[in-house]
């Protein structure tokens, strides 16, 4: 079961990854600094890139699921491709370090439960092209991570929402069409210059 938010969700529309990395580190200070810092989203949103720009900007240390992740002919679940004692291993180092610790997986609730290493201050990292509406894909490892947010449904109980641009590409000038995003009731849209 996730721990209920500290703010109100908030959606930063960010031109650049270094602008959401500030924006991050804006909000998570507004949120008196909760730790671990804890990444969400699809694979290939931009989780890993964005946690190094975040250790940069606070000094924390970055734990990436996908570095204990094996790799498999034919793919189990996520959960279970995850070599989780080494897992939590690393995540317990990153604790002892005495820095912040900045967590990321596609998975991340499932694998690092935040009844056990806290709950912190939870990013949901999104880009177009990412639909939780569609039908979840047949093969794994894609299927178990569309069923698991679609289940755990991280962006609805995120501190914050960061909408990035696919990578090599910058997000619309301006305000766009809401309409089409996947924004939880009561969102405070900040569009981020």
């Amino acid at each position: 079961m996730l721990l209920k938010r500290l703010l109100t969700v908030k959606v930063a529309s960010c031109p650049t990854f270094e602008a959401a990395a500030e924006k991050v580190v804006e909000l998570w200070r507004d949120a008196d600094s909760p730790t671990p810092i804890r990444l969400e989203g699809f694979a290939g949103v931009g989780k890993t890139g964005m946690a190094k720009l975040l250790v940069k900007l606070i000094g924390g240390e970055h734990v990436a699921g996908d570095h204990f992740v094996s790799k498999f002919d034919a793919p189990p679940s996520y959960r279970e491709c995850m070599r989780q004692s080494e897992f939590d291993c690393a995540i317990a180092q990153a604790f002892a370090s005495g820095r912040v610790a900045v967590l990321d997986a596609v998975c991340l609730e499932e694998v690092a439960p935040s009844t056990k290493w806290g709950r912190g201050f939870v990013v949901y990292i999104w880009h177009e092209g990412f639909h939780l509406e569609e039908e979840a894909p047949i093969k794994e490892v894609n299927r178990s991570i569309h069923m698991y947010h679609n289940r755990v449904r991280s962006h609805e109980t995120a501190d914050l929402i960061i909408e990035l641009p696919e990578t090599g590409h910058l997000m619309p000038e301006g305000r766009f069409d809401r309409s089409m995003c996947f924004d939880p009731l009561g969102v405070e849209v900040i569009y981020v210059a």
